[in-house]
């Protein structure tokens, strides 16, 4: 289990990551209230061929897919501990953040936890952001569907939502991974 001042610190951290969440949420209502404040006027002005209106609204579409896939194996591969280096493939490494040492060489778990954890919800929920942009770019060139990539970038923030429990797992497997590291070295010291 954790001790009392890592998990203050791990609520600590979790205060952040709502604060961020939230911002993140009013800028989706920001798109929609800027669009309804935006004039038909000049919609019409930019609007582009019904073909030309029809590919950008494809290639958004599959462009947002492949965002909210990319945000959830992000999030899926940031948050796995592993015991051993050696296990890891090329895109754990690459998305792997910097540990935090002490001058003794132990790794911070609640801060290192902490620091992982946001990097990769504030990734995840960046890429789920993304697609209202999507949907207020649509929405200006004439496409409309604002309301719909909207309401898409708001489920998937939803579903990325900072949560504690993630966080004191994330902290609990990375303990138990030092822990794990530190036994041999002791049995051989002996």
């Amino acid at each position: 289990m954790l001790e009392p001042e890592e998990r203050e610190s791990l609520e600590r951290g979790m205060l952040t990551l709502r604060i961020t969440w939230v911002l993140f949420v009013a800028a989706l209502v920001v798109y929609i209230i800027i669009a309804n404040i935006i004039t038909d006027d000049f919609i019409e002005e930019v609007s582009l061929d019904n073909i030309l209106l029809w590919m950008m609204r494809i290639t958004l579409l599959v462009i947002s897919v492949f965002c909210l896939i990319f945000a959830y194996f992000i999030k899926r591969f940031m948050l796995k501990v592993y015991l051993r280096d050696s296990k890891r493939n090329f895109i754990q490494k690459m998305f792997a953040s910097v540990s935090i040492i002490l001058s003794s060489g132990a790794v911070l778990s609640s801060s290192y936890a902490v620091s992982r954890y946001m990097s990769t919800l504030i990734s995840c929920i960046a890429f789920s952001a993304s697609v209202g942009i999507f949907g207020l770019i649509l929405f200006i060139i004439g496409g409309g569907f604002l309301t719909f990539y909207c309401f898409i970038s708001a489920i998937a923030m939803f579903s990325f939502r900072p949560r504690f429990e993630e966080i004191e797992r994330l902290a609990i497997d990375l303990k138990h991974q030092q822990d794990s590291e530190e036994s041999p070295q002791l049995n051989a010291n002996l």
